[in-house]
């Protein structure tokens, strides 16, 4: 990943024109800036923004897969304390039950 480089002043205000409605064409003529630069500040700052969409969405999407995970887990537990207290239950009736015979 390469550092972001610091917009030159002109090319700062000329961004600004065209997020204000301004044609990039307009805004370049009126900065006296090649439109060039405009496009390519243009198509760098769409490409920040994608990788950072591209982020969120991943770590939205690692967020969604432990969320799932845990819910597995708290489920798995449930269940298996239910199994235990019913085997509990089950032993605890056997040896409450009376003996056979009459002794």
């Amino acid at each position: 990943m390469t550092a972001t480089r610091a917009l030159r002043p002109a090319t700062a205000r000329a961004l600004a024109r065209v997020d204000a409605g301004t044609t990039p064409y307009r805004a370049a003529r009126d900065e006296g800036i090649a439109l060039s630069t405009i496009y390519r500040a243009l198509a760098r700052r769409d490409d920040a923004r994608a990788a950072h969409a591209r982020a969120d969405a991943e770590a939205a999407r690692r967020r969604s897969a432990a969320d799932a995970a845990s819910a597995l887990e708290r489920r798995a537990r449930d269940m298996q304390r239910r199994i235990d207290e019913e085997q509990f239950a089950r032993a605890r009736a056997l040896l409450m039950r009376k003996p056979e015979g009459g002794q």
